[in-house]
């Protein structure tokens, strides 16, 4: 990101971070750890001054509070809903749910390194025995689209003529066969417990090929804890995590997961290294295409992940506003408008 040099370095890293500076549409007020921001629209904002003269971003990890917050009137918007508490809101009059494309893509991320799973027709197995569809269906209630691999539709770089693995039992079991697991074997699948739902849902399918996932639970703080971590290995053989590339272009998508020497990467392979390295450094679309085609073919064939879905954007809000959210998911209000402004 681009940051002010002189402020910085009058004020230092931790400085900066608590009492932020930028050239947005708001400017930073207040700051209270785990509860609430708040900002203040910026006069000299480039687009002109934002309609709503203050916004208040408070932090409810508990949804019933959140919603409960919202119905009484105490907040205008409701972000980062689940399938469940937006049918629970239902057509409650004051305030409107909406279901908007988003780009965020969920899948498993797999150990290639070490067990059954360094064995690509083991991990290719594991994806012709997910059943993406009914996942979708029945646990995120349709709020999702299928994607094929880790890059969402919407974004620079999607190859449309990628095609998603096909859901096959017997295809499953005869790869797990080959492999040298006709009956199977035990996997440990940790998620964050805001994803328990569909990870036992997953572990779910995978037992119908004789594959017993075992879920973990953590709560958000420590998954992400682990998640970001040094050790690679701190979340086990299988994870689920969701990614999202607010650029817009899958170099976001990828950026983190891919290259072997990167933060969240668990697959070594050169030629993949080699064509993330194409598209980061080349600024010519047309080679950059070409280099996220071959990757999506390269993630089809090696499996490294299971490939799920990117979900869409569930919020709910009140009569009194007029907002909308973007694809990539980010609380961009410049444009927000009060009934009453």
């Amino acid at each position: 990101m681009i940051v002010p040099p002189k402020y910085i370095k009058e004020k230092g890293d931790q400085g900066f971070a608590e009492h932020p500076v930028g050239t947005g549409p708001y400017t930073f007020e207040q700051w209270q750890r785990d509860s609430q921001i708040t900002l203040k629209a910026n006069p000299d904002y480039w687009g002109g001054k934002p309609a709503v003269e203050q916004l208040a971003f408070k932090i409810m990890p508990d949804p019933s509070s959140s919603l409960a917050a919202l119905q009484s009137g105490e907040v205008d918007i409701v972000t980062g809903l689940t399938p469940d508490a937006a049918q629970q809101l239902g057509d409650a009059p004051g305030f409107k749910v909406v279901t908007s494309p988003g780009v965020r893509t969920f899948f498993v991320s797999l150990d290639t390194e070490e067990g059954p799973l360094r064995d690509k027709r083991v991990r290719q197995a594991l994806n012709h025995a997910l059943d993406v569809d009914t996942l979708i269906k029945s646990v995120l209630n349709g709020a999702a689209e299928r994607t094929p691999t880790l890059i969402p539709r919407q974004a620079f770089g999607f190859d449309p003529a990628i095609q998603p693995y096909q859901h096959d039992l017997a295809k499953a079991k005869s790869l797990l066969a080959e492999a040298g697991h006709p009956d199977g074997f035990a996997v440990k699948l940790s998620s964050s417990t805001a994803d328990k739902d569909i990870a036992q849902a997953i572990s779910g399918q995978l037992a119908q090929i004789g594959v017993t996932a075992e879920v973990s639970l953590l709560d958000p703080a420590t998954f992400k804890g682990r998640l970001v971590s040094d050790n690679r290995k701190a979340l086990g053989e299988m994870y689920f995590v969701g990614n999202s590339g607010w650029t817009m272009d899958a170099s976001s998508n990828l950026q983190s997961f891919v290259r072997h020497d990167r933060r969240q990467s668990r697959w070594n392979n050169p030629k993949a290294d080699e064509l993330i390295d194409k598209e980061e450094q080349s600024v010519d679309p047309e080679e950059r295409q070409t280099a996220f085609t071959e990757l999506q073919r390269m993630l089809i064939e090696e499996s490294p992940f299971l490939y799920l879905y990117q979900a869409s954007i569930l919020y709910a809000v009140s009569d009194e506003v007029q907002w909308k959210t973007n694809a990539n998911g980010t609380l961009a209000m410049a444009n927000a408008k009060l009934a009453t402004s």
